[in-house]
């Protein structure tokens, strides 16, 4: 497994940090899940959303 590095907004942190509370999981296991669901969900056609894309 390689390590990524990456800033996101605070709101996306919260977020995340909330679901890996509910889940008793640690952020960076919320984070490799999320990830791998929305690339799944953009190689089945869905549509990318670039809400918090302000920086590309």
């Amino acid at each position: 497994m390689k390590i990524v590095g990456v800033a996101v907004p605070e709101e996306l942190l919260s977020k995340i940090d909330e679901i890996a509370r509910r889940e008793r999981n640690p952020r960076s296991a919320v984070v490799r899940r999320i990830l791998a669901e929305a690339l799944e969900k953009f190689e089945n056609g869905g549509a990318y959303d670039d809400k918090f894309n302000s920086d590309i």
